[in-house]
């Protein structure tokens, strides 16, 4: 029987990176463009959108296992937040998130919350405070 890889079941994206850290986003500025934004990173979104507008706590915990994209989800909210009107809804277009969710983000980011809150942790942490 002739050996599988996964190659055979899908294609690798050849820019991938094994370790998502701020140099990585630094060196690849358009890198956060490409990640997908799973239920659990819209939630993120949707969570630092409440913080910005002040409807909850002033803090957002990250938390996964090795390799489950903690850095890469937060750098792409921190890109996010600091990317302008166009790449931002670019994003929220390309990957059919809520227009909703992208007018309120654009909101705080107009208002000036989001530069004034956000602050990160070295990306081995766990933790993302807002």
């Amino acid at each position: 029987m002739p050996q599988s890889t996964y190659r055979s079941y899908f294609d690798i994206d050849p820019d991938y990176l094994a370790q998502v850290n701020k140099h990585a986003i630094d060196t690849y500025p358009d890198l956060w463009k490409k990640f997908y934004p799973h239920p659990t990173f819209v939630k993120l979104i949707k969570d630092t959108v409440s913080v910005f507008s002040r409807q909850q706590k002033l803090s957002v915990w990250v938390e996964g296992s090795y390799g489950t994209g903690k850095s890469h989800a937060v750098l792409t909210l921190k890109k996010l937040i600091e990317a302008n009107e166009e790449d931002t809804k670019a994003y929220f277009d390309d990957n059919h998130l809520d227009h909703d969710l992208y007018l309120k983000l654009q909101r705080e980011k107009a208002v000036g919350r989001s530069s004034l809150y956000t602050a990160m942790v070295p990306p081995a942490s766990r933790v993302m405070m807002i």
